[in-house]
C-alpha cells in the first residue's frame, strides 16, 4: 500500500536480500536472546518451567553471534543489505534492544554493530518510547 521507501526491496534480487538478513536476524540473534528470556529471565520464572544453566547458556551464544554480525558490517555498508534501510533493520534493532532491555548486552564490544544501532535507531521512526 505504501511502497516508499520499500522496506522489502526494490526488485528480487534485493528481496532476497532483505529475507536473506531477516532470517539471520532471527535465527543468529534471536533465538539466543529468546531461550535466554524463557529460561534464564526472572519475569518468566512464574509462567514456565525454566532451565537455568541452558538459559545462561545463551549469553555465549548471542556473544558469537553479535560478534559475527560485527566482523560482517565491517565493510562499513550503511544498513544490513547495503546503503538502504529495511525491514531485516527494524528486525535487528528491535530484538538487540529487546536483548538490553532483559539484561543482556549485545552491542558492547562490538564497535561495528555499535555504528550501525547508532544509525539506525537515530532515525525518526525508531523511538526509544514504549508503547502505550
Amino acid at each position: 500500500m505504501h511502497p516508499d521507501p520499500p522496506l522489502f526491496g526494490d526488485n528480487a534480487k534485493q528481496r532476497a536480500m532483505v529475507d536473506m538478513w531477516t532470517r539471520r536476524i532471527d535465527i543468529q540473534i534471536g533465538e539466543p536472546t529468546k531461550m535466554f528470556w524463557r529460561h534464564a529471565h526472572p519475569a518468566t520464572a512464574a509462567l514456565i518451567e525454566q532451565h537455568k544453566v541452558f538459559g545462561e547458556s545463551n549469553r555465549t551464544v548471542l556473544a558469537r553471534a553479535m560478534q559475527w554480525l560485527d566482523t560482517d558490517l565491517t565493510d562499513d555498508r550503511s544498513f544490513l543489505t547495503g546503503d538502504k534501510f529495511t525491514i531485516a533493520d527494524i528486525a535487528a534493532v528491535t530484538v538487540i534492544d529487546f536483548a538490553a532491555l532483559i539484561g543482556l548486552d549485545p552491542v558492547a564490544g562490538n564497535p561495528a554493530v555499535e555504528a550501525w544501532h547508532a544509525r539506525v535507531s537515530s532515525r525518526p521512526s525508531v523511538s526509544s518510547e514504549p508503547f502505550n
